[in-house]
């Protein structure tokens, strides 16, 4: 049996890597790529980038509530591949279809949460998302943001989202990470999921930090978002 791309690389690296500080694939991460089952490259972002722009959302009244903190969950981003400037910022993924990223913006600021998605765009809570333990059971619910990202003008440059400057968040392209790269591993099968796009907290809030980041790995059905801050 052929090895896989990663296999290949944790047993025959290449020339270089004992000079490196963690393995060749963690800084493939973050350069927004990995190595395939094929042996080949993977781009988990997108090669174009488009401005997200805020609009008035759903309200939260009647949205399912985060089981561990019950604020309503938040709709952070809804998608429909029909809309051309979506399909093309989305085609890295794989998906067809609407794809609606639902979380708790408060929990997720503590730990990535996975949600089930569909083309249909249904969304459900991960129930085996893992609560942290330093995510004491006194937090009360808050209301979510009300404010929900449609697509924009087309950016110059995939690498123009910012985490900080209000204007920044960005729907495909490459992330503004504030620490290091942060791509979720895929809860299904373990694989590293694919880079949607960034909600900055200067865009949700006029006292808002950090960022939000979307993603989603197309074959398993897995939605994730997580959140860094300084």
């Amino acid at each position: 049996m052929s090895q896989t791309g990663e296999r290949l690389w944790s047993t025959q690296p290449p020339a270089g890597a004992d000079d490196l500080h963690v393995g060749v694939l963690s800084y493939a991460l973050e350069g927004g790529w990995t190595i395939g089952p094929d042996g080949n490259r993977r781009d988990l972002c997108a090669d174009l980038a488009y401005r997200w722009v805020m609009q008035d959302g759903p309200a939260p009244d009647g949205r399912p509530a985060c089981p561990w903190c019950t604020s309503p969950l938040w709709v952070a981003a809804d998608l429909d591949t029909t809309d051309p400037t979506i399909r093309a910022a989305l085609a890295h993924t794989g998906w067809s279809g609407r794809l609606v990223v639902e979380t708790c913006h408060f929990c997720a600021c503590y730990t990535t949460l996975y949600s089930r998605v569909t083309p249909a765009g249904t969304t459900e809570w991960w129930a085996d998302n893992t609560r942290p333990s330093y995510l004491g059971g006194d937090v009360g619910p808050e209301d979510p943001p009300t404010l929900l990202p449609v697509p924009g003008p087309a950016l110059a440059s995939p690498y123009q989202a910012s985490a900080w400057n209000q204007g920044g968040s960005t729907l495909g392209g490459r992330p503004d990470w504030i620490q290091d790269a942060e791509h979720p591993d895929c809860p299904g099968c373990g694989k590293p999921m694919d880079y949607l796009g960034l909600i900055g907290g200067a865009d949700l809030d006029e006292v808002g930090e950090g960022a939000y980041y979307l993603h989603l790995h197309q074959p398993c059905g897995f939605a994730a978002v997580n959140y860094q801050q300084s």
